[in-house]
Order: structure tokens, then C-alpha cells, then sequence
């Protein structure tokens, strides 16, 4: 179990770290007998904002990640562990490795995500990142409830040897309220791969394959690069991301001296905790309106076209059939419904079953990513003609992002994202392409699920 000190139902910053410091040092030099294993020691702590308290730390490499429901989050810094794969067309091995490290270990965690497309050739700003990477913080601080822990986690047998490093970087976190740094100074020029009129072109020759039946269903992205006036703090855009996203998944991935991939997405791709299972269909869209009645105006308009009803049904059928594979029993939790974020609505349907027994985390992956909401239908003809008509790398744009605990996990779709080095920005966002769609209309899709990034990088 993770040791919490109870002297105190919380302690300053200052005091949690030397409780942590202490029990690092005593589990160093009484480590649990058997085999190679992770020990991970908790100290209650003041009510600190996890997003925050990231940006003010320097460590290389760091993670975050944010609840959709219950708005619990955890920021990491620096790793215990890493697992990465250069490609993963095939995840059974990682996901082999990560329950092999974590064992039947409680409250411990590996945090990281999976490239949409293992068979497409990768960018160079993409390659930190891998076909698949996952890490086991160092330090981490979780919020849920008001209330807080700092936490540390140890890997025995190799941690033995560094404990006094340990407890130095320990000493290196910061507490201070991040300093607010250079304010955004907002996009001095953008490029979109495809343009305009590309982006005509491409969806109108999708639409007429999908006519012609080669085709039930195309997810088409878009890679914004924003060239910004001054470099742009990933994890105070996380932050401010966190504040003006309720209702969805927040996250932020930064391998050592690499670009950070960071998001705010609405979509489930599973959780499962022990033998059971919950996923979703998230597809069909429309913006928010500007007042009450336009609002209601747009969600029945949204509930009641044939074309999103198209596209909505598309993804849901995939979604019942993979847990259908998967699950000695899966069901429906209830019909189809409206659910409403910052800048847009979407359709969802929500589903829930026990999974057979063998089935692990590897096995989900494999069925239900890519769901048709970020790919298409059929599968594999989709993704084909993604390589062939995007002129970008997707990287880990619509894969699954998520952690893997001892007997819990949790992905999310990487869509609504970005990749921030320096002062240039890559924003990523798609539109499903059916038979019905409008290649202007899906255009303007795409403008109103990334402007709120762009808001954000004008200032408050």
C-alpha cells in the first residue's frame, strides 16, 4: 500500500517534503523482500492546484492529466520508469512490460499514449514520442475533493543505488505560485496543411468515394501551425486550458528537451476497472449557440439531421460491435444524447459491459482504437486513405492517451490537441466525412474546435 503519514491531516510544502525524504531513505535501506517491484509513499498536502504547481517546476520530463467526471488531476515530474516503443503495431508487449513494472502495486500509475497511425512515417518533430511511450512519474501531485497529496514513487531494485539523487530532486520542486512569465502574445502567422482550398478538394473527392460506396465514413484532420510572437509555456497553456474546458479530459506530454503534447478532449475511448468496462460513441456535431433558446435551437437541430444521425451511428455500431468481441455481456446505458461543452455539442451514446475473461488492456486497444469518430469505416480503408490525402503526421493526434494501474486503466481520444515547441504551436483538429457532408461546413467545423486555443494564446 502507499504509506500516508497521519501526524497531520496536512502539511506545508516544506513539510511533506522532508516526511518524503525520510521515507525514502527508510524504504531504500528496508526495501520489501522479492521480486523487482515499485513501493509508492504519500504525504497529505495543502490544497495546491496540480496544473499550476507543473508549470512552476523545471524538470524535463513531465505529465498531466485531468478527470472528465469527477475533475481529479495529477501532475507528474521526472520518471521512476519509462517504457517506450519506437513503433507499436502491436501493443500486447507494451502493455506486458507496464503491468509487469506496477505489479499489484496501489495508487501507482504509468501515464503516456499511443501514435494514431504505427504504419504512417514519422515526423521529426513527432519522434520523442514514439510509436507508444508511457511513464511512471518520479513525483507526482494529485488533487480530488479539495484535498491533496505530494507522492513519490521508488523502483526497487534500481532505486537503492540513487537514493541520494532522489532526494535531491525531490528538493528541487518548487511550490511557489509559477511566476505568470511572458504573457501569450498571440499568432504572428499560421499555416494550415491542408489550405482552404485543398481542403475543398479533398473533401469533396472523400464525399464522392463515400457516394460511390467505397466509403461509409472519413475522419479528415487539419494541422494548423502557428508561428507565435513569443514562446508559449505548454503547462501555463495546460493550465488555462484545464480552467476553460469543463466536461472533457485534460492532459500534457513532455519527454525530456522535446515538444509537449497537450489537449482537451470530451472523448472516452474506455475505462475498465477490474473486470468492467465502460466506452462511448462520440460523433455528430454543432456549435453552441449564443443565447439560451439558440442553443436548444442548434442541439435539436443536431439531434434531428440525417447526416450527423449518419455519422453518429457509424461510430456507435463499432463501438458495440468491439465490446460485443470483448465482453460476456455489454449493453446500451442509455439512447443516444446531447452532450454540451464550451464551443460545440455532440451526439454520444454510452455503453458498459464485463469483460471475458483473458481479456486485458492490449486486447481493447487493438478492437476499439481507431473508432470510426477519429478514423473511419471500414477501418482499414479509412486509414489507408488518411496516409494518402492528409499531408501531415498525425503523431499522437486521435490516438489514445491514458494511464495503467494494477487493476484499473483509463484512454481517452487525443483529439482537440496540440504540440508546442518553442514559439511555434500545432493545432489538430478533425471532421467526420460522410455522404451528406459539406466541404465548407466541415471547415468551419474544424475553426470552432480549435479557437479556443487561439483565444488562449490572446491573453486573458
Amino acid at each position: 500500500m502507499p504509506s500516508v503519514f497521519k501526524d497531520s491531516d496536512t502539511h506545508t510544502p516544506a513539510g511533506a517534503a522532508a516526511h518524503l525524504a525520510e521515507e525514502i531513505a527508510r524504504r531504500a535501506a528496508h526495501p520489501r523482500a522479492g521480486s523487482p517491484h515499485v513501493e509508492r509513499c504519500e504525504v497529505p498536502l495543502a490544497a495546491m492546484e496540480p496544473a499550476a504547481w507543473l508549470a512552476a517546476q523545471r524538470q524535463s520530463e513531465r505529465i498531466f492529466w485531468s478527470d472528465r467526471e469527477d475533475r481529479s488531476a495529477v501532475a507528474g515530474v521526472g520518471a521512476a520508469a519509462v517504457e517506450f516503443r519506437a513503433v507499436c503495431a502491436d501493443p500486447h508487449d507494451l502493455m506486458g512490460r507496464i503491468r509487469e513494472l506496477i505489479g499489484d502495486a496501489e495508487g501507482v500509475r504509468c501515464y503516456g499514449g499511443i501514435r494514431f497511425d504505427s504504419d504512417r512515417e514519422q515526423a521529426d518533430h513527432w519522434r520523442q514520442f514514439g510509436g507508444a511511450r508511457f511513464v511512471l512519474p518520479r513525483f507526482e501531485l494529485a488533487a480530488r475533493g479539495g484535498a491533496a497529496v505530494l507522492a513519490v514513487n521508488l523502483r526497487f531494485p534500481e532505486d537503492r543505488g540513487q537514493v541520494s539523487r532522489i532526494i535531491e530532486d525531490l528538493a528541487q520542486l518548487r511550490f511557489a505560485p509559477a511566476d505568470p512569465g511572458i504573457p501569450p502574445a498571440g499568432v504572428r502567422r499560421r499555416v494550415d496543411t491542408p489550405g482552404r482550398e485543398d481542403w475543398l478538394d479533398i473533401v469533396g473527392a472523400a464525399v464522392d468515394e463515400i457516394n460511390a460506396g467505397r466509403m461509409d465514413k472519413i475522419v479528415l484532420a487539419r494541422e494548423s501551425r502557428c508561428e507565435l510572437g513569443s514562446p508559449a509555456d505548454p503547462f501555463r497553456l495546460t493550465a488555462r486550458l484545464a480552467a476553460s474546458a469543463p466536461g472533457c479530459f485534460v492532459f500534457a506530454f513532455k519527454p525530456p528537451d522535446g515538444a509537449a503534447f497537450l489537449g482537451a478532449t470530451p472523448e472516452r475511448l474506455y475505462r475498465r476497472e477490474g473486470r468492467r468496462i465502460t466506452s462511448e460513441a462520440l460523433a455528430g456535431t454543432r456549435r453552441r449557440g449564443e443565447t439560451p433558446a439558440e442553443d436548444a435551437l442548434l442541439g435539436e437541430k443536431l439531434l434531428t439531421s440525417r447526416k450527423e444521425a449518419q455519422e453518429h451511428a457509424c461510430v456507435a455500431d463499432a463501438v458495440r460491435g468491439a465490446l460485443a468481441a470483448l465482453c460476456r455481456e455489454a449493453a446500451e446505458e442509455k439512447g443516444r444524447e446531447l452532450v454540451k461543452l464550451a464551443r460545440v455539442q455532440h451526439l454520444a451514446t454510452r455503453f458498459a459491459g464485463v469483460l471475458r475473461d483473458g481479456v486485458g488492456d492490449a486486447d481493447i486497444l487493438a478492437r476499439l482504437h481507431p473508432t470510426p469518430a477519429v478514423g473511419g469505416a471500414p477501418t482499414a480503408t479509412a486509414r489507408q486513405r488518411i496516409r494518402e490525402l492528409e499531408a501531415f503526421d498525425r503523431g499522437w493526434y486521435a490516438g489514445p492517451v491514458g494511464w495503467i494501474g494494477a487493476d484499473s486503466a483509463e484512454f481517452a481520444v487525443a483529439i482537440r490537441s496540440a504540440l508546442a515547441a518553442g514559439d511555434t504551436l500545432r493545432l489538430y483538429s478533425g471532421a467526420g466525412i460522410v455522404g451528406g457532408s459539406h466541404p465548407d461546413r466541415e471547415w468551419d467545423e474544424i475553426e470552432n474546435k480549435i479557437d479556443n486555443y487561439l483565444k488562449l494564446l490572446a491573453g486573458p
